[in-house]
C-alpha cells in the first residue's frame, strides 16, 4: 500500500468531499469510503501475501488488519483451512494414514489450518513469574492508560482496586518514560488502551532472571486489539513441532489473506484502498446517500467498484491458468492440484 491520508487531501477526493481537508468530517468520510469499499469484494490492495513462521506451540497469531485467511502453505505444501466446526466433524480415514514419505523425506498425514479464536497479544504468556513491561515510543503518551486483563500470578482473574474503592477487571497501568511494569500475570485475555501518538512495545518481563520476551506491539489507533489465531492441527498432534522434518520447532508459512479496515488518522498513515479514483466515487456515493438520492448513490458505488476491478486487471492482465492438455496422456488432474 503506497497511498497515504495526506494524498487524499489534495486532488479528486478532496474535491468530491467539498469540505475542509483538515476537518474531522473529511477524515470520517474518507474512512467510511475506504471501509465500505473493502467490504465490496476482494481487490488488488486488500488481498495480500504474508510470510511468517509458526511458533513451537503450533499457533500463528496474524497481524492487525488480517480479516480472513484465504489460502495457506506450510513448509511449501498447500493445506486445507477450517474453522471451529472442524472439531465437530467426523474424521476421514485418511486423517490417520501416518507413515514416512521417502519422496518428501518427512511424515505424511493431513494438516489443517484451523481458526482458533482471537488473541490480544502475539506471543502469549504461558507460565507465572512474568510482569508486562510496556515501552512508549512518543513522549506525548506519558500519562495515558492501558489495561491488561487476564489471569494473575495466583491463577485468578486479574482485578485491581480503583481509587474510589471499587474493583475493576484487569491491571491498569499509566504509561511512563521509558516504560512501566504491570503486576505479575500468567495469561493475557484482553487489552484496552487509549489512542496514542506512537507505538507501544509490550514485553514479558521475567522477574527472577530479568530477561524480556516479545508480547505485542500496539499501533497508535488500536484501542481493543484482537488478532486472529490459526492453529496448525493434524500433523503435529502425533509428531510435534521440532520433530523430524519440522525444522527445530518452526514451520515456514505462506498465506494469502484478506485485510480488514484499519482506521487512519495522521497524514502518513496508509490507506488500504490504493486507488484514488475509487475512493473519490465512493465519497460521492456516501454524499448522495446522505442527501437521499439512492439512485445516484448506487451508481457512484458501482463506478467505484469498476475502478477497483480495472486496477486489478491492469496489475494482473493474465487471469488464466496454463493447462497442458494431453488427449491421450496419462496425467491425473489431482497430481497437478486441480
Amino acid at each position: 500500500m503506497s497511498l497515504t491520508f495526506r494524498q487524499l487531501k489534495d486532488g479528486p477526493v478532496a474535491r468530491a468531499a467539498g469540505m475542509d481537508v483538515e476537518s474531522c468530517d473529511f477524515l470520517q468520510i474518507c474512512r467510511d469510503a475506504v471501509r465500505q469499499l473493502m467490504t465490496r469484494g476482494d481487490f488488488w490492495s486488500d488481498v495480500v501475501p504474508v510470510d511468517c513462521c509458526v511458533c513451537v506451540r503450533g499457533e500463528l497469531v496474524w497481524p492487525r488488519g488480517v480479516s480472513t485467511i484465504l489460502a495457506m502453505n506450510v513448509n511449501g505444501e498447500p493445506i486445507p483451512l477450517a474453522n471451529r466446526w472442524y472439531n465437530f466433524r467426523p474424521m476421514n480415514e485418511t486423517h490417520y494414514q501416518w507413515g514416512w514419505d521417502y519422496q518428501r523425506r518427512g511424515f505424511r498425514g493431513n494438516i489443517t489450518g484451523e481458526t482458533n479464536g482471537v488473541s490480544p497479544v502475539f506471543n502469549q504468556i504461558t507460565s507465572p513469574g512474568f510482569k508486562i513491561r510496556t515501552f512508549i515510543s512518543n513522549p506525548n503518551d506519558v500519562g495515558k492508560k492501558i489495561t491488561y486483563c487476564g489471569i494473575d500470578k495466583n491463577g485468578q482473574v486479574a482485578r485491581a482496586q480503583r481509587d474510589d474503592g471499587t474493583w475493576q477487571d484487569g491491571f491498569q497501568v499509566t504509561l511512563a518514560n521509558p516504560y512501566v511494569d504491570s503486576p505479575e500475570m500468567q495469561r493475557v485475555t484482553r487489552v484496552v488502551k487509549e489512542e496514542t501518538f506512537g507505538y507501544l512495545n509490550a514485553y514479558q518481563y521475567n522477574i527472577a532472571q530479568g530477561f524480556l520476551l516479545d508480547l505485542a506491539q500496539y499501533q497508535p489507533s488500536e484501542t481493543n486489539p484482537e488478532y486472529i489465531v490459526t492453529k496448525i492441527v493434524g500433523h503435529q498432534s502425533r509428531y510435534p513441532f521440532g520433530a523430524a522434518g519440522w525444522g527445530n520447532g518452526f514451520a515456514n508459512v505462506n498465506a494469502l489473506v484478506k485485510l480488514n479496515f484499519i482506521p487512519f488518522k495522521f497524514d502518513d498513515d496508509p490507506v488500504q484502498i490504493d486507488n484514488v479514483d475509487a475512493i473519490r466515487d465512493m465519497v460521492y456515493s456516501i454524499r448522495k446517500k446522505d442527501q437521499g438520492d439512492l439512485g445516484a448513490s448506487v451508481a457512484y458505488e458501482a463506478s467505484a467498484v469498476r475502478e477497483l476491478n480495472r486496477q486489478a486487471e491492469s496489475k494482473m492482465p493474465d487471469d488464466t491458468m496454463v493447462i497442458e492438455n494431453r488427449t491421450f496422456g496419462g496425467a491425473i488432474p489431482h497430481r497437478r492440484l486441480f
